[in-house]
């Protein structure tokens, strides 16, 4: 399980680095031309559109992995003080159903982003015709899925840490 989490880690940062590169390039190009050049590239913005989504979506997962996901900053903060109250029960109990209200979250990204993807699938795009946007919609349920996998390593990880077996918890 080790060796496929760290080759989907790899896999997962190659690709989100890639597109960013791929975005922030092509981004540098149409600007030169539209406004050195005088001659706008049309397939840049559409281009750089997908790059995006397709960055967002598949961050899901490497946001998951390292366990960033958006945090009210009151509750966080609350929590330190509530640990000296209650005890650390109530903080994993806090942890455990902030994860369970994105893992619901992610569920119903998955559940209708297949459907959308599948609905819009035999749209051509505006400029490039041989990228369709259901590939773009795609995306979503993947990066959700993704994401998933990786708060089920998470917890997994967590209740067999809690056993008393010594493996790292780090994803």
């Amino acid at each position: 399980m080790k060796q496929i989490a760290k080759f989907l880690d790899r896999t997962l940062g190659h690709i989100l680095t890639a597109l960013l590169l791929f975005l922030a390039t092509i981004l540098f190009v149409g600007v030169i031309f539209r406004f050195m050049l005088n001659n706008p590239i049309t397939w840049v913005d559409e281009l750089s559109r997908y790059s995006l989504v397709a960055i967002t979506f598949l961050g899901i997962g490497h946001v998951t992995k390292e366990n960033k996901e958006i945090l009210v900053t009151i509750i966080d903060l609350l929590i330190p003080k509530i640990a000296k109250t209650h005890g650390k029960k109530i903080c994993v109990f806090l942890d455990f159903l902030a994860d369970a209200i994105v893992i619901w979250l992610l569920t119903i990204l998955v559940y209708y982003g297949i459907g959308v993807a599948k609905w819009r699938w035999p749209v051509k795009g505006e400029t490039i015709e041989w990228i369709r946007i259901g590939h773009v919609y795609a995306l979503i349920p993947l990066g959700s899925a993704i994401g998933l996998i990786y708060f089920a390593r998470r917890w997994y990880l967590y209740f067999k840490n809690r056993r008393g077996n010594k493996e790292s918890n780090e994803i």
